[in-house]
């Protein structure tokens, strides 16, 4: 009786002291856990507050910044680059070159050309109201100095009928003198010129100020051959 009371007191210590054991073991387990947790965080937490600047998309999203080069045709060509700071957008058509002082071209100027001493600015056509075959005549011109005699006005007024259309104005510059000529083309069919017609007035820069220089213009009405349009677009 007393040996089967030992071995039952026995058999109680051994289970006592596994449940201790287990429970010692799983306190440990919890305890490195909630260690590894406060120490290394979570993969799964809320990672908003680690973006930068970089990472933050705009509120407005990316826009695009547009540059507009001269391509060999004088026609714009549009390189486009993603940008988060300002748009630009490329206009319709480029704009008209500038004069050698840097001003904006006259209204209406397709292609500058510095050739030595003299400029010449070419104009739009609309060969539709030309006809196939236009007739090119010198205006009735006046140029005299503006301003502090480094520029140059130049009047035109009309030369055959309202229709006749500008095409070149060109000034030569010579250590004596200055030469100004204009072309205009007039249609065949030409209807005559209105009187009360404001003259069309273009400022252009001289290499040089006018000082003594004398100032020429180009015979009033001289004819110059015709010019087939037609044979000019290739059609």
């Amino acid at each position: 009786m007393n040996a089967g009371s030992a071995r039952n007191s026995t058999h109680d210590e051994g289970q006592g002291q596994s449940i201790w054991v287990f429970i010692a073991a799983f306190v440990a387990l919890a305890v490195v856990g909630l260690a590894a947790l406060l120490i290394f965080g979570t993969p799964s937490g809320d990672t908003r507050s680690t973006k930068t600047a970089s990472d933050v998309v705009p509120e407005h999203g990316s826009v695009t910044t547009t540059s507009v080069s001269q391509g060999p045709s004088g026609l714009g060509t549009a390189d486009s680059s993603e940008s988060s700071t300002t748009t630009t957008e490329a206009p319709a058509s480029s704009p008209p070159s500038t004069l050698p002082n840097g001003d904006a071209a006259p209204e209406g100027t397709s292609k500058v050309l510095v050739t030595g001493d003299s400029l010449s600015l070419a104009f739009q056509i609309d060969p539709k109201e030309l006809g196939s075959s236009p007739l090119a005549v010198v205006p009735p011109l006046r140029a005299a100095a503006s301003g502090d005699g480094s520029l140059l006005a130049i009047t035109i007024d009309c030369a055959q009928t309202t229709r006749e259309q500008l095409a070149q104005v060109s000034v030569t510059e010579s250590d004596t003198s200055i030469m100004v000529s204009a072309v205009v083309l007039v249609p065949i069919d030409a209807l005559g010129c209105n009187p009360t017609a404001e003259p069309r007035v273009l400022i252009v820069p001289l290499k040089r100020p006018v000082g003594t220089r004398g100032v020429e213009v180009a015979s009033v009405g001289t004819k110059l051959p015709r010019i087939d349009l037609k044979s000019l677009s290739g059609s």
